[in-house]
């Protein structure tokens, strides 16, 4: 396997990963505003719920932040890993 492939292969892993996070926050905001715009007597274990979605949704949005820095890495990695073939 080159170090093509890896990149290759690492980055459709990771836009996979991207993608349904992505899907994920969407579709949850969209659950989470429906049900609040639908209530009209909001109880605490309700607001509990919504701040613990959205204490979520922020986790899953570092993730996202987290994946994009790894990429980030492994490409100067792969780029500093070719420089150094070619060196030789």
């Amino acid at each position: 396997m080159t170090n093509r492939d890896i990149v290759n292969k690492t980055d459709d892993l990771l836009d996979g990963i991207q993608s349904k996070v992505e899907v994920f926050l969407d579709d949850s905001s969209k659950v989470l505003t429906s049900t609040l715009l639908n209530m009209t007597h909001v109880e605490e274990p309700v607001f509990e719920l919504a701040n613990a979605i959205t204490d979520f949704n922020s986790t899953l949005l570092n993730l996202v932040d987290s994946l994009q820095d790894f990429e980030t890495i492994r490409l100067d990695t792969a780029t500093n890993f070719s420089r150094a073939a070619n060196a030789y």
